[in-house]
């Protein structure tokens, strides 16, 4: 069984759900030559299959909050905007409802997804004896130039 997981801890793929699907669509809908840059809780589930098997590169936040600070600009000066399309994947259900970004800085909606994933329980210190179900709405963003406020749908 090692053999036939050990992609799981490398690409961050999980079994049972639409996380490949997802990649598909969302890869459909950067234009290219774009880049998405992740939620802090998006990184580890899209980063690695996105650039991996779709080839959309992507930057993954440390911390959600620095979206707001002068540190993302400088990120996005290193990523090339605004000559280059720059988006974010967002996970409103667990990051929050509102996205607040750096004075100067908007967003529009490009798509919003479903996340799904049909799993047994995780456990290290027993087998898994139930079920999970994990359903969540993922947004992607793109971000703009002008001003700041908070994104709301």
């Amino acid at each position: 069984l090692f053999f036939l997981n050990t992609s799981i801890p490398v690409l961050g793929l999980d079994e049972g759900g639409n996380q490949l699907e997802l990649c598909e669509s969302i890869a459909g809908d950067v234009q290219e030559d774009g880049v998405v840059v992740m939620d802090y809780h998006l990184g580890d589930l899209f980063g690695a299959p996105l650039r991996c098997i779709k080839d959309v590169e992507s930057a993954w936040i440390k911390d959600n909050s620095l979206l707001a600070e002068g540190g993302f600009l400088d990120l996005l000066d290193d990523l090339d905007f605004p000559q280059r399309e720059v988006y974010l994947l967002w996970r409103p259900r667990v990051s929050g409802m509102d996205v607040i970004l750096v004075e100067g800085l908007d967003m529009e909606l490009i798509a919003a997804y479903s996340l799904y994933e049909d799993t047994l329980e995780k456990s290290f210190i027993q087998r898994p004896r139930c079920q999970e179900f994990y359903r969540d709405e993922i947004w992607l963003l793109r971000i703009t130039e002008e001003k700041t406020r908070p994104f709301r749908v």
